[in-house]
Formats: C-alpha cells, sequence, structure tokens
C-alpha cells in the first residue's frame, strides 16, 4: 500500500511539474511576441502633425504596411457637430512606423471615458505631458512577411475608440519551438508516469 501511495504521488509530482513548465513557457512566449502598444513617448507643442495625421488607420493586406485613412486633424476640427476624436494618427514613408498624436493629452487623461478611448488605442497613459502627446511603434521585416503569408483577404482596421489589432501581425498564430518542445516534453512525462505506475501495480497484483 505504501508502495501505491508513493507511486501516486510521484505522478502527480510529475504531472504537475509538466504543467508548469508548459504554462511558463507559454506565458514567456506571450511576453516576447506581444507588441500592440505605443512607446517612444514624446510631448511636442507644434501643431505641424495636424495638416497631416488622420482619423483612422488600417494595415494594407497586400503589403502588410501601415495606411491612414479619414480626414486630417486640422480637417476634422474644422468639422461642426462631429463626435469628438483624440488620437490621430500618422504613417512614415515606407509604411512601417505608425505615429499616434493626442492633443491635449493631460486634460483628456482626466476624463475617465477618454482616458479609457486613449488608452483601447494602445497608448500607455502614464506619460506627463501638457501639449501634445506624441507615440509610435514600429513594424519588423518578419511582421510584414507574416502577415502576407497568413492572413491574406482579412483587413486589420485601427481607429482611436477601438483595440489596436496590430497584435495579429507581430504574434502570428504560429507556436514557436519552445512551446511545442514544453508540450512535447510534457507529454512524454505524462505517458512515461503513467505508464511506470500501471506496471508496478500490474506487479503487485500478480
Amino acid at each position: 500500500m505504501r508502495r501505491n501511495n508513493k507511486l501516486i504521488i510521484i505522478l502527480m509530482l510529475t504531472i504537475s511539474f509538466s504543467f508548469l513548465l508548459m504554462n511558463s513557457v507559454f506565458a514567456e512566449d506571450e511576453t516576447n511576441t506581444s507588441d500592440n502598444e505605443f512607446g517612444n513617448e514624446e510631448c511636442i507643442t507644434n501643431d505641424d502633425w495636424s495638416s497631416k495625421a488622420k482619423t483612422d488607420y488600417n494595415i494594407d493586406e497586400a503589403s502588410g504596411k501601415f495606411v491612414t485613412s479619414g480626414l486630417t486633424a486640422e480637417q476634422y476640427r474644422a468639422q461642426s457637430n462631429v463626435e469628438p476624436k483624440f488620437v490621430f494618427y500618422e504613417v512614415s514613408e515606407d509604411g512601417k512606423t505608425l505615429t499616434a498624436y493626442v492633443d491635449n493629452y493631460e486634460s483628456n487623461i482626466k476624463v475617465e471615458e477618454i482616458k479609457k478611448i486613449i488608452e483601447d488605442a494602445g497608448i500607455t497613459v502614464t506619460f506627463t505631458c501638457d501639449h501634445v502627446l506624441k507615440v509610435s511603434k514600429t513594424m519588423n521585416e518578419s511582421s510584414v512577411e507574416g502577415n502576407n503569408n497568413e492572413n491574406q483577404g482579412t483587413e486589420i482596421t485601427g481607429t482611436d475608440d477601438t483595440a489596436n489589432t496590430v497584435e495579429k501581425i507581430q504574434s502570428p498564430n504560429t507556436a514557436s519551438p519552445a512551446s511545442l518542445l514544453a508540450v512535447s516534453l510534457g507529454a512524454v512525462l505524462v505517458v512515461a508516469s503513467v505508464y511506470v505506475i500501471l506496471n508496478k501495480k500490474n506487479g503487485l497484483n500478480k
């Protein structure tokens, strides 16, 4: 009986170790591949951006690069009876860098509803800026290639009041070698443990 108890304890510890190993690898993979937020914070005072930055952006499905759309901030502000916009977007000439602007940043984040809109756009609300907050993020070559190979026919859009979806490009739905190794190792450990305990039980029953 004691021998059976020891085997059961060993089996439980082995299974627990396997799951811990897999979970730790998956958590690490998610941390390393998830990059859906803006960075490179800068506080600017000029208003030159308002003639170039637009209300919306998307990712071109053919090239996998950022493309802006809609009205410029300048044009949007000139309209009357429109819903306020708090984030405007500008794309670099090569289409790889997306820059976002938030005017009157310090005042806007004091209003919970506006703060949430800014956060949902992927902008971390921790920076101090009384004027215009400028943030950006860049798409690397492997991200663009992954988009072309795996997301054909899927249009990915982004606005200032929806959660940023660039993570779909930078974190393609494929398992990393480390993840596959963890799953395989965990499965082998579990199967081996079950095999051992069954053989031990059969030997004791004979």
